[in-house]
Parts: structure tokens; sequence; C-alpha cells
């Protein structure tokens, strides 16, 4: 920060006549005062830096804590595909299943009837021998 002294000096200097000379005096005055003021600028610029580099690791955690609450709501998301696809593979097979059983019942009732029958002809049969046997 510029001292009392070295802006007087910066003042003094701003108007300076247009026949005027500087001194050594002067000279040495001026190198003080544009030191200070690169020294000024300097650490604005690093004061600058520094806050744009602890912004940029605070933004840099906000965003790898974002990353890993995305990736675990993915990973969720990902599981609960899994499980719908089990779910609707075993719907599909008791589908499947249900349908073959009912597909299977009257081929069964069928055979069922047809054994029947054969048992009963076979039954008639026999009687119709004894019957002519007597």
């Amino acid at each position: 920060m510029l001292q009392k002294k070295d802006k007087d000096s910066l003042y003094k200097f701003h108007h300076i006549p247009a026949k005027g000379c500087l001194n050594i005096k002067d000279i040495d005055d001026l190198k003080k005062i544009v030191n200070v003021l690169v020294k000024e600028w300097e650490d604005g610029i690093f004061q600058q830096l520094s806050n744009c580099k602890q912004y940029l690791k605070l933004d840099y955690k906000e965003t790898k804590a974002n990353l890993e609450k995305i990736n675990l709501r993915l990973k969720e998301a990902k599981e609960e595909t899994e499980q719908i696809k089990r779910n609707c593979r075993d719907i599909i097979k008791t589908y499947q299943e249900s349908e073959e059983i009912k597909s299977n019942s009257p081929d069964q009732q069928v055979k069922k009837n047809r054994l029947n029958f054969d048992f009963r002809r076979q039954k008639i049969k026999t009687k119709k021998r004894y019957i002519q046997e007597l």
C-alpha cells in the first residue's frame, strides 16, 4: 500500500512543469514509487491467483462429491433394473409353465378318457366272450 509520503511524491511528479528537470533525488523517489506500485500489483495478482486456486479446490471437491452421488444413484438404478429383469423373467417363466399345464391338461383328459373307454370296451368284449361260451 502506498504510504502518504509516496502519494505526495507521486502527486508532485504528476504535476511536473514542462521545462522542469528531475534531479537524482526525484528519480530515486520515482523508483521507490514504481517499486511500491509493482509490489502492490504483484501482491494483488498473487492474491487473485490464491483466491482462484482456493475456489478451484472447492469446486473440485464439490464436483467430486456430486460425481460420487451420481455414481451411487447409477449403481442403485442398475441394481433395480437387474431386479426388475429377474422379476420379469420369473413372471414369464411362470406364465409359460401355466400355459404348458393348461395345454397338457386336455391331453391328459383325452388319455384318461381313452383309457376309460378302452377299459370299458375290453370289459364288454370279455362279457361277449363269456356269453358266447355259454
